[in-house]
């Protein structure tokens, strides 16, 4: 496999678990529906938006959701049961 592509499977499934982590979704939770996590690690992995991403991690410790510019929030939001 290319450097590249390695380096951004290994950045792009640290962001999500960074962002799973901050809005309290446990894995076991994200992994109820393995299509869809599956689904939702491609739009992670393609994702345009991942500067933005790593900033907003930075900035915050803890909330309530992901952000908007997030691909994967409204998964995330179902997975969780909300």
């Amino acid at each position: 496999m290319q450097g590249w592509i390695r380096r951004r499977f290994a950045r792009q499934a640290q962001l999500m678990g960074a962002m799973m982590d901050r809005i309290g979704l446990e894995p076991g939770q994200a992994a109820a529906h393995p299509q869809a996590l599956a689904a939702a690690s491609r739009r992670c992995l393609w994702c345009p938006a991942a500067q933005q991403c790593g900033h907003w991690l930075e900035e915050n410790c803890q909330a309530q959701r992901a952000p908007e510019f997030c691909p994967n929030a409204a998964y995330f939001e179902s997975s969780r049961g909300g």
